[in-house]
């Protein structure tokens, strides 16, 4: 689990910094990315290793962001980058 949150804490950052998508996740996240993070772990832990601790619906509060194409394109692509960097 070790592994996981240290990626996580990599991948997070690099989306806070990037210029396309952090832009938005941060006007919206602000100041909270502490609370958040600890949301999108219980999610991410949820899904990738069957510990069903997220109990959330995380598709309503992001259709109401101005996202396209290009935003999940680059969401994307910091995901494998970062992937691919360390695993």
């Amino acid at each position: 689990m070790r592994i996981l949150n240290f990626w996580w804490i990599l991948y997070y950052t690099k989306v806070q910094q990037d210029d396309l998508i952090g832009v938005i996740f941060n006007k919206v996240i602000e100041n909270n990315w502490a609370e958040h993070l600890e949301k999108m772990y219980r999610f991410w832990q949820t899904l990738l290793l069957g510990d069903h601790t997220y109990y959330g619906s995380p598709f309503a509060p992001h259709a109401k962001l101005p996202l396209r194409q290009e935003h999940f394109d680059r969401w994307l692509q910091l995901f494998t980058t970062i992937l691919d960097d360390h695993f």
